[in-house]
Order: structure tokens, then sequence, then C-alpha cells
């Protein structure tokens, strides 16, 4: 409403001006004629108001055919103006829908005899591309949102790609797919690769990529360009799976790279990014032959397979159970010598007091029987009455 209030206001100094001035020579309805084809003239002239100065225009004449009908009456000037009104309306309602790409006697045709079709509102897919589109035959007007591109058929032949905007499409002409133009960002996971010292490794890696649109095409800022129209043309007859080609050729530049460096190597953080360019450049030369740019790929991590890891796992635990049972059996053999020296230099001192070898026997027993004694889990293996003939730990302790 402020922009027909702001082009009436504009005619209607211009054609006060040629009315003023056609008054002054005597005829107020020539100077407002005038007036009217000057808007025309300049209507002609502005390339992106054209529309609008001739809405006004159409407001002038009807304003001047119900003036010329009143003295005298002419019922042939007041269908006319009526007819102008109606045509009025029509250019309102349809400025008001936003039918882009239409002309205005297209319109007019299109309203009277009934082809004017609902429009249609196509939104950012979920996924890469959608097929699955309604497929409503034109003329209709079509409005794609920010962050959407169309591929628009009739019959088996393609007839425009178009990207963030609003147009008229032809007769017979639908929507056959819708591509997302958005950047995709995706996690992978990637195993078996094998480095340059043959060790079976996965490799994580975060991943964004997606149709090569400048951003402001993207967001409907500008049209796309024939490039980005070429680009999305050779996405199209590529294949719909193309998001798994993308992944696998990926896949192949990280198998060639990390095959030039050993585990180790690969591993190491300040080696890392290195890989991480000569993956990404050579993966994009593949890509953007299809139309696709990597904007971005980053390295999460890169280890051993499960199966490597569990079995240095094991064989570090089989490892550390056989130290630890050599360490035992070789502490066992030292207290074992340990006790045959004590043993046998006992034995020796007793012989070297002449003590008779039955009475060594019967000390030995039982200070033998006195260790057993003392221990809680074989004690209960000495009867009560024997017990109390032997020097306990508790006897020592009183």
């Amino acid at each position: 409403m402020r922009r027909l209030i702001k082009g009436f206001l504009r005619s209607s100094i211009v054609i006060f001006i040629c009315a003023f001035v056609g008054y002054t020579q005597g005829s107020t309805i020539i100077g407002w004629i005038l007036g009217i084809i000057v808007c025309l003239l300049l209507g002609y002239s502005d390339r992106y108001g054209r529309e609008d100065w001739l809405l006004e225009c159409s407001f002038q004449i009807s304003f001047l055919l119900t003036y010329v009908s009143v003295f005298p009456l002419n019922i042939l000037l007041v269908s006319l103006a009526l007819i102008n009104g109606i045509f009025i309306t029509l250019f309102g309602v349809r400025n008001h829908l936003k039918l882009a790409g239409i002309t205005i006697d297209q319109f007019l045709l299109e309203a009277i005899f009934g082809n004017l079709n609902e429009p249609q509102l196509i939104t950012t897919p979920r996924n890469s591309v959608d097929k699955s589109v309604a497929k409503l035959p034109g003329p209709r007007p079509i409005t794609v949102q920010p962050d959407t591109a169309v591929i628009m058929v009739r019959g088996e032949r393609q007839t425009r790609i178009s990207g963030p905007e609003t147009f008229r499409s032809s007769r017979q002409e639908y929507v056959q797919k819708v591509y997302s133009l958005r950047p995709i960002h995706k996690n992978y996971e990637y195993n078996h690769i094998l480095s340059k010292d043959l060790i079976s490794t996965q490799v994580r890696i975060s991943i964004t990529y997606g149709i090569d649109v400048a951003s402001e095409a993207r967001l409907g800022e500008r049209p796309l360009n024939l490039d980005e129209v070429d680009k999305i043309k050779r996405l199209n007859s590529w294949t719909d799976e193309w998001e798994i080609e993308i992944r696998s050729i990926v896949e192949q530049q990280i198998r060639y790279f990390l095959g030039q460096h050993e585990l180790n190597d690969a591993s190491d953080v300040t080696m890392q990014p290195e890989i991480e360019d000569n993956v990404s450049s050579h993966a994009n030369e593949k890509t953007i032959l299809r139309g696709i740019k990597i904007y971005d790929l980053h390295i999460i991590s890169i280890q051993p397979d499960k199966t490597i890891s569990n079995a240095r796992e094991e064989n570090w635990l089989t490892d550390t159970r056989s130290e630890t049972l050599r360490k035992q059996e070789d502490a066992r053999s030292k207290a074992w010598k340990a006790a045959i020296i004590d043993i046998s230099e006992a034995y020796a001192n007793a012989q070297s007091h002449q003590i008779p070898d039955g009475m060594i026997y019967r000390e030995l027993l039982r200070r033998m029987l006195e260790n057993v004694a003392n221990d809680p889990k074989t004690r209960r293996l000495i009867p009560p009455e024997l017990q109390k003939f032997l020097v306990t730990d508790e006897e020592n302790e009183k």
C-alpha cells in the first residue's frame, strides 16, 4: 500500500504540472493526456520501476476517463474506466501474490481465461537432494527458499536450474529435483587403513562439504551465475548418491597418504596437519569436477584397529602375568635357599656343641610345629593336647 501511495503521488505531481500547463493554454484535458504520456516515457526509461509507472498511469487514465465521461455522460468512457479499474485491481493482486516473471498482459489473460494456478513453495530439503517434491505442472508462480536450488523439466527435457528466487514456470513445466545448498558437516570413520609399517589403523575425520555456490547466491542475494548453474548440472548428471561417492574419494586419499607414514609418525599431532592438507587438496581436485567443494577436513584420531589394540592389550597382560610369576618363583627359590642355608648352619653349629642328632631332629620338629601353630590357617591341624606343649606367639607376648 505504501508503494501504491508513493507512486500515485509521484505520477500526480507530473500530471498536475502538465495539466496546469494545458490549463494555461486553454485545454486541461490535453495537458492531462500529455502528463500521462510523460509518465509512460519515464516508465519506459526506468528499467526497474517500469511496471510501477504503468500502474500509476493506469490510475490516471481511469481518473481522466471518469472526468471526461461526466461532461457529457458517455457510457463507452465509463465502461473503459471500469475495465481499467479491474485491470488495476488484478495488477494489485498480482503484486500481492508476488508473481514474478509475468508481464501485465499475460497475467490479465491468464486471470480471465482461468490459467492461473496455485503458487508452489520449495523449501530446503532435509537431505542433500529430494526427488519426492510435488510435480505440479505450470504455469504457476514458484518461490524457492534460501539454501535451495531446483531442477525444472518439461517432459524429459531439462528447462532450467534456479536458485533462491521467485519465478513463473512455463506451461507443463514442473520441479523434478530439489538440492540443498547448505554445507554438510559429517564425521567419518575408516577402518583397516594400513600405515607404512603395515599396521591396520582406524582413522576418524570431521569433514564439511557442499555444492560449490557462493554464499550470496545461496542466500538469494543474487541469482545463480552460469558457472554455478553448470556445477549443479554436473552434479545432477553424476549420481543421486553423491555423498557416498564423496566419502569414497576421501577414503582413497587417506589410504594413499597414511600409507606413506608409519603409525607413530601419523599419530603425532604435529604431523596430522600435513596429512589433512594433502587429503583435502587432492580430494578437492576430484570433487570439484562434480560441482562439490570440501570446505574443511580435520583428523580427529589415528589409532590401531580394535583387533590390534585388543591383541596388544592381551600381550601386555600376558607379559605382566609372566613377569609376576617369574618374580614370585625367584623370591620363593631365594627363600628356600636362605632356609636351607640357615638349617645347614644351625645343624653344623649344633654338632660343634656335640648335641646328639636325635635332639637336633626333635628341636627341628618342635619349631616346625610351632610355626604351624602360629599360622591361623594351619593351627587347627594340630590337636589341642599337643598345642599346650608348643610355644606360640601368644605365649611369647605374655
